[in-house]
Formats: C-alpha cells, sequence, structure tokens
C-alpha cells in the first residue's frame, strides 16, 4: 500500500514538474521601440535610444540598398541581399524580423543584450539578476576586462576578417577603435547628451 502511494506521489510530482516546465515562457524579441520606451530619457532608462540612432547599426539594414552593398552581394554570389540570411544575420536585430518594419531597425538592442520580451518591464529591469534569468544577456562583468571581453566577442559575431568566406568585404576589426564610439554606459551617455543629463 504505501509503495502503490509513494509512486502515485511521485508521478503526481513529475506531472507538475513537466507541467510548469512547459508553461515557461520563451524570451522573444520586442524590438528598438519597446526599449525606446525607457532608454529615451535620462532620468529614467537613459539616453540610449539616442545613441544607437546615431550609430551605424541602426541603418545597418538601410545599407543592403547600397550600390556598394550590390557590388559585395555579386561578389558573395548572393541573389536578393534583402532577403539572404548570409546577409541578414548581421544586418537586422534577428531572423525571426520578417516585416520590413521590423528589418529597418538594423541591429537593434536585443541583437546585443537578448531577446526582450520577458525582462524589459521596469520591475524586471531594475533587478538585473531578473533581468539576466528572463534573457539579457549578461554583457556587463565583474571587472572592466571582463565587460570588453563580453563586448568583443559580441562583435565580433559580425565584425572581423573571420568573416571573410561569408563576406568578401569583411575588414580586420579594431575593437579598441571601435568600442568607444558604440559603448553606452552611463558616463558614456553623460558626455554624450550633457543637456539632458543635469
Amino acid at each position: 500500500m504505501y509503495l502503490r502511494f509513494a509512486a502515485t506521489v511521485s508521478l503526481f510530482c513529475l506531472a507538475i514538474v513537466f507541467v510548469v516546465g512547459a508553461d515557461s515562457p520563451s524570451p522573444e524579441y520586442t524590438g528598438v521601440k519597446k526599449c525606446k520606451t525607457c532608454h529615451s530619457y535620462a532620468k529614467v532608462g537613459g539616453m540610449h535610444y539616442q545613441h544607437w540612432e546615431q550609430q551605424k547599426h541602426s541603418s545597418a539594414y538601410r545599407s543592403l540598398y547600397t550600390e556598394e552593398a550590390r557590388e559585395i552581394a555579386a561578389m558573395a554570389n548572393v541573389q536578393d541581399i534583402t532577403q539572404s540570411a548570409q546577409c541578414l544575420k548581421c544586418h537586422v536585430t534577428t531572423p525571426s524580423f520578417t516585416t520590413e518594419k521590423q528589418r529597418a531597425e538594423g541591429i537593434g538592442c536585443e541583437r546585443c543584450h537578448g531577446p526582450g520580451s520577458l525582462y524589459s518591464d521596469s520591475k524586471t529591469m531594475k533587478n538585473r539578476q531578473e533581468a539576466v534569468k528572463k534573457g539579457l544577456l549578461p554583457l556587463k562583468g565583474q571587472t572592466e576586462a571582463e565587460t570588453l571581453a563580453n563586448a568583443e566577442k559580441q562583435c565580433r559575431e559580425c565584425h572581423g576578417l573571420e568573416h571573410k568566406d561569408e563576406n568578401p568585404a569583411a575588414k580586420e576589426f579594431d575593437f579598441e577603435t571601435a568600442w568607444p564610439r558604440v559603448k553606452h554606459d552611463r558616463e558614456t551617455l553623460k558626455e554624450n547628451f550633457p543637456d539632458k543629463y543635469k
């Protein structure tokens, strides 16, 4: 009798674990407009959105419509650069963005920070550990060197000669030169938007 009861309880517990695990949603990409909600105000989330707008990343998809991009595509034997996974993987935030409106944001916040549907609410964003649990990529390290290594790894997913096979125009990537232009910590944003951080 005891064994049957123990087996029933064990199966019940396993079923609960399975159902709860199955209901856990996966983070989805939301796009830069969702990030902009908070990250456009110095006193709320910072001027990250405006900083991003000034970067080439924000126009990465539009750059596929240039003559230079068509020449590179021809060298790579790519027919339609605006539909080619080979090109889109470094010119849009995620391949799951399939509409022109989604792709028009180019390389958005979530390309480096992870899909934001589960961590983008203000309560979660105020708790870094909780945000990381919900999909925020932990780029900020325990030390400056660790943060820089994490950032460089992200950048090299698209930048550098290691991509020469797919992108005939790939160039040597100098992270130390590139990073100051795209980094967006509070101090950098204060320097770039002094009138907003008074």
